[in-house]
């Protein structure tokens, strides 16, 4: 349950937080002065983990405020709060079996360099872009269109085709074309305002791509396969551990997803591996993993 502190300390990282993404779309600085574009899309990863505070319901004292809290954020990251609670969540249900396994291939079906390509583009900024594209084509679709795109995309290896399935409910399909469609015209605008010097924006939006992207799928890289619960926490520095908001300490979370993030940081966790944050990001870069060298021998 959330303390009357816990509930200020989120409160005011809301405001903080959603202030710094504004500033970056809405109040662009002219000359060299609009490279300060970029200061708040340092803070992604801070973001994205109090957005995942109202995915689980834990941003505000009631589970309806987190979510009306969670859609206001989502819109200014970029895509709709349904769809994104919606592959979180079943990231937290089939991460590590055969339909969420980003970086592991069947070596009797494809080879290296076929899955190379694809999983290089995912973790070096095309989850964000799919997630931003994905919501404006959910809504401009009907909804029997979504249901048929779902059908078409689910498959034992991925989690798509139930997160699509899962828009054309119409309650969810009433808030998810709002939220993108104002989204995206959040996007408009702000590259509008931008003017000549869009390209700063441009450069800003793509370190939002990169940090969350890069970061999504490094607490289970090369870790062992078939267990939901399990995931890796990243030793980092007491202070770099806040501004993530401890989403650092992943394989706490995945064992104790009823707990925010300040309920999290007091977990002793002995069965998560720690792994040191700048070894668990730069492994990702060797690549894809067949999934048979991790069912003879896990490295995390």
């Amino acid at each position: 349950m959330l303390t009357t502190l816990d509930l200020r300390i989120n409160a005011g990282l809301f405001v903080l937080l959603a202030g710094l993404q504004l500033f970056m779309l809405l109040l662009p600085l002219t000359g060299a002065h609009a490279a300060w574009a970029l200061l708040p899309a340092l803070f992604t990863n801070t973001f994205w983990a109090l957005n995942h505070e109202a995915m689980h319901g834990h941003l505000f004292a009631t589970r309806r405020a987190s979510e009306y809290g969670g859609r206001l954020l989502s819109i200014l990251y970029g895509a709709p709060f349904h769809l994104l609670r919606s592959g979180h969540l079943l990231h937290h249900a089939f991460s590590r079996t055969r339909r969420e396994r980003t970086e592991v291939y069947d070596e009797r079906a494809t080879t290296w360099l076929s899955a190379a390509p694809r999983y290089y583009a995912q973790i070096l900024g095309g989850l964000y872009l799919s997630e931003v594209l994905a919501g404006l084509l959910l809504a401009l679709l009907p909804a029997r269109a979504i249901r048929a795109l779902a059908a078409r995309l689910d498959g034992p290896g991925s989690v798509v085709g139930p997160m699509i399935a899962a828009q054309a409910e119409p309650a969810n399909l009433r808030v998810l074309r709002p939220d993108a469609l104002a989204a995206w015209a959040l996007l408009a605008a702000a590259f509008r305002l931008y003017g000549e010097n869009w390209p700063w924006l441009a450069a800003a939006l793509g370190v939002r791509a990169l940090l969350i992207s890069f970061f999504d799928n490094s607490y289970h890289y090369a870790t062992a396969l078939d267990n939901p619960k399990h995931a890796i926490n990243m030793r980092a520095p007491h202070w770099l551990g806040l501004a993530l908001l401890n989403f650092n300490r992943h394989g706490t979370h995945h064992l104790h997803a009823n707990l925010g993030w300040r309920a999290l940081g007091r977990i002793d966790d002995a069965v998560s591996p720690s792994v040191g944050m700048g070894y668990a990001l730069l492994r990702q870069l060797k690549g894809p993993i067949p999934a048979t060298a991790l069912e003879r021998n896990p490295s995390a």
